[in-house]
């Protein structure tokens, strides 16, 4: 190392320890962020798989492992939660570079636009030309008449416009795309706002996005708003992206036991409300419940920021050690091809090997045991094949466009989207400013997005 680099890594040493410093002096990802986008994704395929596998449970254990997972559509919420995160640490990294927005649409657009519009394409276009019969159906038919919402990533205004969601019709199981919307819709504003506010003047937006959007959610409840169209709509969900984004300007600020603190105490908070729902109430905490759709998502950020602090914290602990596992991690690696894919193609796994054909080849061990078995064996082998999926849409459509993303790097190198920078306009100390000068030695791996590859 050179006497200048030394002299830097001095007056850093000298200076306030953020999080980001951490980072940024381990000069490596962050692999629990990635576990964390994992986790996320198998909580939206259990989900799914778990709770529209078409089986009658009528057994003790198969009713409480569904009741079990009706509670994973949360899985939803820690990208959300993430992408507030990682997005908000680029934006901040990055405002000051040349052709800010231009750099940053593009390289989103590469990164999410081809597999979207592919698995449009196969859906609106490529099916209905072998004009199956089981696409003959008036579901599919509204469906296809609406499309061009989902074209212009517009579905959850659709369902709020119509106050109905008629985007999941058998066997054509398209409903979830309503939240890559949601997030395109972010990544369309966000980096406007970054760009136009001082670090205070974020600090006072993000706070007004989270006040705000119960206020949405509370008050589309109060007109009989359709559960789903509160669910969905982009307004009632802001919250949870800016409790993200607060959380990228704290870990450029504070040190890792102040935050540690923090995420111990949101942590807290979280599983205290849920406890309380799911006690009080005698119900699952499903996702069209008042309590859910009130106070909920809110909470639920939170609790995915506690994570992300315990992921990026250099202290271990349990759960960072978990989401660090490699199987999970490789499930992070997917996760977009995971998420967009999984429900189109449950309805064909329902057809090869729905729950019921399992449970048919396990009843020599009795009927209890069986439809267990028929219910864990159709989840294993749809999250096993949709991953295969994943694998090699992620090989032969998005690495492809990915690698189109080196023509729209930044000049300056890749510094980590958890080291701290210098807040807009304010001013900085002479440990900063090292911090600063060293940013411009470490090369770091630009984050992937969450349920769009951040």
């Amino acid at each position: 190392m050179s006497q200048s680099q030394e002299a830097l890594r001095g007056t850093i040493s000298s200076s306030p320890t953020t999080l980001g410093t951490l980072a940024l002096q381990n000069h490596d990802r962050v692999p629990a962020l990635d576990g964390l986008r994992g986790l996320a994704v198998l909580c939206v395929m259990l989900f799914h798989f778990g709770t529209a596998s078409g089986l009658q449970a009528d057994t003790y254990a198969t009713k409480k492992l569904i009741g079990l997972f009706c509670n994973l559509w949360s899985g939803v919420d820690i990208f959300f939660a993430l992408s507030g995160f990682l997005i908000t640490g680029i934006l901040l990294r990055e405002k000051k570079e040349p052709g800010y927005f231009t750099r940053f649409y593009m390289r989103r657009s590469l990164r999410i636009f081809p597999l979207y519009y592919a698995a449009l394409i196969v859906i609106f276009v490529l099916l209905p030309a072998l004009h199956l019969p089981a696409l003959d159906n008036p579901g599919i038919h509204r469906v296809q008449d609406a499309q061009a919402w989902m074209w212009a990533y517009s579905q959850d205004f659709a369902i709020t416009y119509f106050n109905h969601d008629f985007f999941d019709p058998d066997p054509l199981w398209v409903g979830h795309f309503w939240s890559l919307g949601v997030e395109e819709h972010f990544y369309l504003v966000w980096p406007l706002v970054v760009y136009l506010c001082t670090r205070r003047g974020l600090l006072l937006t993000s706070a007004l996005l989270i006040v705000a959007a119960p206020i949405v959610r509370f008050t589309m409840m109060h007109y009989d708003m359709d559960p789903a169209a509160v669910y969905t709509f982009t307004l009632s969900r802001v919250d949870q992206f800016a409790i993200g984004g607060l959380l990228a300007l704290f870990v450029r600020e504070y040190e890792p036991a102040q935050l540690m603190r923090w995420a111990r105490w949101a942590a807290g908070a979280t599983v205290l409300f849920l406890l309380v729902c799911v006690i009080a109430l005698k119900r699952t905490f499903y996702w069209s419940n008042p309590e859910a759709l009130g106070f909920g998502f809110s909470f639920l950020a939170l609790g995915s920021t506690a994570l992300i602090v315990l992921a990026i914290s250099p202290q271990r602990s349990a759960i960072k050690g978990g989401l660090e596992l490699g199987w999970l991690r490789f499930f992070g690696k997917y996760s977009y091809g995971a998420y967009v894919l999984h429900t189109p193609l449950q309805y064909t796994f329902m057809q090869l090997f729905g729950p019921q054909r399992i449970e048919a080849l396990a009843a020599p061990l009795g009927h209890e045991a069986a439809q267990l078995i028929g219910l864990l064996g159709f989840i294993g082998l749809a999250i096993a094949l949709t991953i295969l999926v994943a694998l090699v849409v992620y090989r032969f459509i998005e690495t492809p466009f990915n690698r189109l993303k080196r023509h729209y790097e930044f000049r300056t190198p890749v510094r980590s989207n958890l080291a701290p920078a210098p807040a807009f306009g304010d001013e900085v100390d002479q440990g900063q400013m090292a911090e600063a000068a060293l940013n411009k030695l470490a090369i770091m791996p630009e984050p992937k997005p969450a349920t769009s590859g951040d």
